[in-house]
């Protein structure tokens, strides 16, 4: 076992899920980014896993995955945009600059839209099967921080290196952008968590621990925002939103943390105490699935209809590699279950919680009772956190 230790910490010293991305083309079909190991793919809705480690991907870096069609992924590397398929087979998505790094990736339409940023220039690709072309937003030194589409309008929030600013663009196209919001103060990193026509909700974090994080709606297409919330400082950057049966769902994975809308992000109330904290999301059908990271979830991926019962999934670390990628990811297999022996749980009941809120304390800082073992979790799950520094910054 000792023999193992390197390479599992060379990969992560334990995972959970980043990403999950279903098929629109067949909702049993759902890709997940683990926690620095590669992907997993399973095309039973969870019943059976295939895991392609991350040097059967043509990266060692992978930061989204979105599906594309039957059997088909799409994944953002420092490498460049990859095309990825359940048969193992990888290749550069052409169009953008060989050097380019790409840390987001989001649906748009029939295609999707890469965020990258390279030598000189960050910039925002518009793609589909055939290729990538650049759009009109690029600058030198701009850092992508999210995109999401509603239709044929997308939003993206970038950061400037130098001066830390940001900015909200709008496009209608996927090629021409429109600046819609500034913060200038060089201290906001803002990422758009629901786009529905002028209604956003965007996820504004700070670098300070003196400005908690908070949620940010606008309902005029991001000329303005009022807070709704804040949440306390070590709240994830990056949590996810998950809208399912009418309400929506806000996670954390710093914290652990879970919120409950029922009127569109008007309100909020906290169900931490048995939902998944939800670190990334997706929904097809009325299905949703989200990646959890509660000490008590014991599972890296569960679905729901409601957001109040969940099911979990077949725990990530009891994947196999799949039978194409075999050769390259056998001698890992056993780094990747003594990790997952770390970060996995028990994926083999229905989770199903009381129904209990509590209410938010705005000038209790989000902290809500027993804010010290929040911390707690909080740190532990810190020590589960991928490499991300770039999309840190």
């Amino acid at each position: 076992m000792l023999m193992l230790i390197p390479s599992a910490f060379a990969h992560g010293a334990s995972f959970g899920a980043t990403a999950v991305s279903v098929s629109r083309d067949d909702p049993a079909e759902v890709w997940a980014l683990t926690d620095g190991w590669g992907l997993a793919h399973t095309v039973d809705g969870g019943g059976a896993w295939e895991w392609l480690c991350e040097e059967s991907l043509g990266s060692d870096e992978v930061y989204g995955v979105l599906s594309t069609g039957p059997g088909a992924a799409v994944i953002a590397t420092r490498e460049g945009l990859r095309t990825v398929a359940a048969d193992c087979t990888s290749a550069v998505q052409p169009g953008p600059p060989a050097d380019t790094f790409f840390p987001v990736v989001a649906r748009y339409g029939d295609g999707w839209l890469g965020l990258g940023i390279g030598a000189d220039s960050g910039g925002v690709w518009l793609c589909d099967a055939d290729g990538c072309a650049a759009g009109d937003l690029s600058a030198p030194g701009l850092f992508p921080k999210s995109a999401l589409a509603d239709g044929t309008r997308a939003w993206v929030t970038v950061v400037y290196v130098d001066s830390l600013a940001s900015e909200l663009w709008r496009t209608d196209d996927g090629l021409t952008f429109t600046l819609v919001h500034s913060w200038p103060d060089g201290d906001t990193d803002p990422r758009v968590l629901r786009a529905e026509g002028d209604r956003l909700l965007v996820w504004r974090r700070t670098r300070s621990e003196d400005d908690p994080p908070e949620l940010l709606v606008s309902d005029d297409g991001g000329a303005t925002f009022t807070s709704t919330f804040e949440a306390g400082w070590y709240t994830d950057a990056t949590p996810a939103l998950l809208p399912v049966d009418g309400a929506l769902l806000l996670g954390s994975v710093l914290g652990a943390r879970t919120w409950r809308s029922e009127d569109d992000g008007a309100t909020w109330s906290e169900v931490s105490a048995d939902v998944p904290a939800v670190r990334c999301a997706d929904v097809v059908d009325g299905v949703g699935w989200a990646c959890g990271d509660h000490l008590q979830d014991g599972f890296d991926l569960s679905r729901t209809t409601d957001g109040r019962t969940w099911t979990p999934t077949a725990c990530l670390e009891d994947a196999l590699p799949a039978t194409c990628a075999a050769p390259t990811c056998d001698p890992l297999l056993s780094a990747w279950q003594l990790a997952g022996s770390y970060g996995g749980g028990e994926c083999d009941t229905i989770i199903t919680p009381p129904v209990t809120t509590e209410d938010l304390d705005p000038e209790a800082c989000g902290c809500g009772a027993g804010g010290e073992a929040w911390l707690g979790v909080g740190l532990v799950a810190l020590a589960r956190r991928r490499r991300h520094s770039p999309k840190n910054r």
